[in-house]
C-alpha cells in the first residue's frame, strides 16, 4: 500500500538489488540478490511485499494482458509444448500437475480471489529461507530478525496428493508443422514431496 510497483523496483535498483519470483503447483518463492551491506534495507521492502500487497486493479489488468501475450509466444516454442505434453502424459490432463493453463484461465483471474488467496497462503506463512553466497554473521543476524517479524502459523501436515494415471505409452511423439527443431523430455514418477529425500533430490 506504500509503494507502486515502479517505486518498489526503483528502490531495489537503488541498492543494486533485484528479485526473482516463482510460483509452482505446491509452493512459491522469492529470491533476493543483493550485497551484504544493503541486505537490511532490501529486506524491509521484501517484508512489505509479503505482508502489505494490495493488488491494484490497473496493474493486475496489465499483468494479465502481458501473461496472455507471453503464453501465445510460448505456445510456438517446442520446449514449452513438449513440457506441457510430458506432464499430461505422466499425470493425466485432469490432474493439477498435468493440466496446463490457457488464455481463459488468465482472463478469469479477479482481484478479490487474489486477495483471499494471498491472505490465506502468504501472510504469516513463511516456511523456510535458504542463504547462499558470502553471508557473514551480521547478514545471518539480519535474516533471523527478518524471520521473527512473521507470526508464523505454519503447521506441518501430510500433503494429500491427487491420484494420477500415467500413460501406458512409453514413447509419445507430437508433430509441430513447419518446425525445424526438436525437443525431448525424459522422466518417470518417483518420490513425492512427503519423502525425506525430496529436497535433496531437487538439489542433486
Amino acid at each position: 500500500s506504500k509503494y507502486t510497483a515502479q517505486q518498489l523496483a526503483d528502490a531495489l535498483d537503488f541498492y543494486g538489488a533485484y528479485i526473482n519470483t516463482r510460483s509452482a503447483t505446491d509452493e512459491s518463492s522469492v529470491t533476493l540478490y543483493c550485497l551484504n551491506k544493503h541486505l537490511s534495507s532490501c529486506l524491509t521492502y521484501i517484508y512489505e511485499m509479503f505482508t502489505d500487497a494490495n493488488f491494484p486493479e490497473d496493474d493486475l489488468k496489465i499483468l494479465t494482458q502481458n501473461s496472455v501475450q507471453k503464453l501465445a509466444v510460448n505456445e510456438q516454442k517446442n520446449s514449452f509444448l513438449v513440457r506441457k505434453y510430458y506432464y499430461a502424459s505422466i499425470f493425466g490432463k485432469e490432474n493439477p500437475y498435468g493440466s496446463s493453463i490457457n488464455k481463459e484461465d488468465y482472463q478469469n483471474i479477479n482481484r478479490d480471489d487474489l486477495v483471499t488467496f494471498y491472505q490465506n497462503n502468504y501472510i504469516n506463512k513463511l516456511e523456510h529461507i535458504l542463504i547462499s553466497g558470502q553471508a557473514n554473521n551480521e547478514s545471518i543476524s539480519e535474516i533471523e530478525a527478518f524471520c521473527k517479524k512473521f507470526n508464523n502459523t505454519i503447521t506441518k501436515k501430510i500433503i494429500e496428493f491427487p491420484s494420477f494415471n500415467t500413460s501406458v505409452e512409453k514413447k509419445k511423439f507430437y508433430t509441430k508443422p513447419g518446425s525445424s527443431q526438436s525437443a525431448i523430455r525424459i522422466g518417470k514418477p518417483i518420490i513425492n514431496r512427503n519423502h525425506p529425500d525430496f529436497r535433496k533430490l531437487q538439489l542433486s
